[in-house]
């Protein structure tokens, strides 16, 4: 019992120790008392953010207490848990007897991803300052597109001179991802195809833009550029099948433009990517972070979420006012829920 509470210790506050180690591995036995303690005396945050599994009383877990995880619970970064590995309950692995009897950790791991989807803001700042307050509670903050407004008499380069302040405001307080709409071109590559140059220039550590495959946790995200013609539709082709190489679980695009379908439904007729389904059949990514159709979800026919075969398709659409409409997704809960103007709808991811 010493052992313990020495190592809960270690998991509850010695941040400075943890500095100097890699890794500390945390016992936990999953009594009520214990949830207690982690919810209220761990910064005083709920259990959710913790453990995003209910365990049973009697089971255990290890904890994988990281000086980066403690970091994120001091609110140094956005909040992320621990990562946990659950362990059956006490009578199903028991290995010898007696005294001398052990169990073996079983392997089952949790990792959160939650990810805050919207696109088509088209120049509204106000709507990045709501991103840049929303996006701690995020493990990911994905902008699908269509950045510049082309109707606005501002000009593009003090658009883009705005925007990359504010991508750069919102990269600070959670990963940020962010590909090209057919507003957003700015150049043309060498086979007179447009392209979204400017956003070469906002690329960081912490931000990831057009051609990009970076992980964020357990997931790999590829960042897809707007397409304009045979050379850079063969990029994309190219880019996807490289990244196909380093998936090793959950993969997810982000593609501007969405395929034919519920998502791509103006209410009269649909603008869908001919060349997005065909992807999605020759690698089946978990998802598909879209927007370009503002109306989709509005509409009777359209929708925020579509499937093709295993691979979740989404479009939060765009609305008026001060915050975008956005799609909640959640993979540790296997949910999702668009939040708009029109209301909230959920869905479940299964």
């Amino acid at each position: 019992m010493a052992r313990v509470k020495r190592r809960f210790a270690v998991a509850t506050g010695c941040s400075a120790r943890l500095k100097r180690l890699a890794v500390e591995r945390v016992l936990v036995i999953t009594h009520g008392w214990v949830t207690d303690v982690l919810a209220l005396h761990v910064n005083g945050m709920p259990r959710t953010p913790i453990l995003h599994v209910k365990p049973k009383n009697g089971e255990c877990l290890w904890l994988d207490a990281t000086a980066e995880a403690v970091r994120r619970l001091q609110g140094d970064f956005p909040a992320r848990p621990l990562t946990a590995t659950h362990r059956r309950p006490r009578d199903e692995r028991d290995v010898g007897s007696g005294h001398g009897r052990h169990r073996e950790p079983a392997v089952i791991a949790y990792v959160r991803m939650r990810i805050l989807l919207t696109s088509d803001l088209h120049y509204k700042l106000r709507q990045y300052d709501w991103l840049i307050g929303a996006a701690p509670a995020f493990d990911a903050v994905v902008i699908a597109g269509d950045h510049i407004d082309v109707s606005l008499p501002v000009p593009s380069a003090v658009q883009i001179a705005a925007l990359s302040a504010s991508f750069a405001a919102v990269a600070r307080k959670s990963r940020l991802l962010v590909c090209s709409g057919n507003h957003d071109l700015n150049a043309r590559n060498g086979e007179g195809e447009k392209t979204a140059d400017w956003l070469d220039a906002v690329r960081s550590a912490a931000l990831a833009v057009d051609g990009d495959t970076v992980c964020v946790g357990d997931t790999l995200f590829t960042v897809c550029p707007w397409w304009d013609g045979p050379h850079a539709r063969a990029g994309i082709e190219r880019m996807l099948e490289g990244a196909a190489q380093q998936r090793s679980g959950r993969w997810i695009w982000v593609y501007h433009a969405p395929p034919e379908g519920a998502l791509s439904w103006t209410g009269k007729r649909h603008y869908g990517d001919d060349l997005l389904p065909e992807l999605v059949k020759r690698h089946s990514p978990a998802a598909v972070l879209c927007g370009h159709i503002h109306e989709a979800p509005f509409k009777t026919g359209g929708s925020w979420i579509d499937r093709i075969g295993e691979t979740w398709l989404f479009n939060a659409g765009r609305q008026i006012g001060d915050v975008p409409a956005r799609i909640e997704i959640d993979f540790t809960q296997q949910a999702a829920r668009w939040i708009s103007l029109a209301g909230i709808e959920e869905k479940a991811l299964q």
